[in-house]
């Protein structure tokens, strides 16, 4: 968990399509956009812009600390980024933050997403002086791969219902028919 914390904040080696500490504090990528006069190499760390905009007196109830993690140019091709922004608000002399996923895998990412997440909340926090507030995570599409994590889910469910394997493993097959989960 400590890892992709650390991969979040500070970035990693991996090769990966995308990850969300380059697009947090490397938006843009370094991409060029031209226009009629001149080309511009677009890369923002929109992180520590969040901090000197949020330092700055006169911006301390400001809905405007926005990061987002959505390139147009490039993620309506292929999945992009779940994660889609990330917002940051002082009420009450707290720091509260609020997260949008487009796509959520309850499963196997949430916690570690909303782990990390809340560490971001956390640094931000400590460089404003201010304590931590409210964590909100709004996920537009919660799924679980049922195919994929079928063993897991049995387990759960198991568990829960204190049911045999097989009558759990029957009411998966019956109840994945008709509903619009990822498989």
């Amino acid at each position: 968990m400590q890892e992709y914390v650390s991969g979040l904040l500070y970035g990693t080696l991996g090769e990966f399509t995308y990850d969300y500490h380059s697009r947090l504090f490397n938006w843009g990528d370094g991409v060029v956009l031209a226009n009629d006069i001149r080309e511009n190499e677009l890369s923002i760390d929109q992180f520590y812009r969040i901090v000197e905009y949020l330092s700055l007196k006169q911006n301390k109830d400001s809905r405007r600390a926005i990061m987002t993690t959505w390139y147009p140019w490039k993620d309506l091709g292929y999945s992009g980024p779940c994660l889609q922004y990330v917002q940051f608000i002082i009420r009450g002399g707290k720091l509260h933050m609020s997260v949008l996923f487009r796509s959520n895998d309850m499963l196997s990412a949430l916690g570690a997403n909303m782990y990390a997440l809340v560490a971001m909340q956390e640094r931000m926090s400590d460089l404003l002086g201010l304590p931590i507030g409210t964590y909100t995570h709004h996920s537009v599409s919660a799924h679980v791969y049922v195919l994929r994590d079928q063993h897991e889910l049995e387990t759960m469910l198991m568990a829960e219902w204190d049911r045999p394997r097989e009558a759990v493993r029957m009411w998966l097959q019956n109840e994945v028919t008709g509903i619009p989960w990822k498989v």
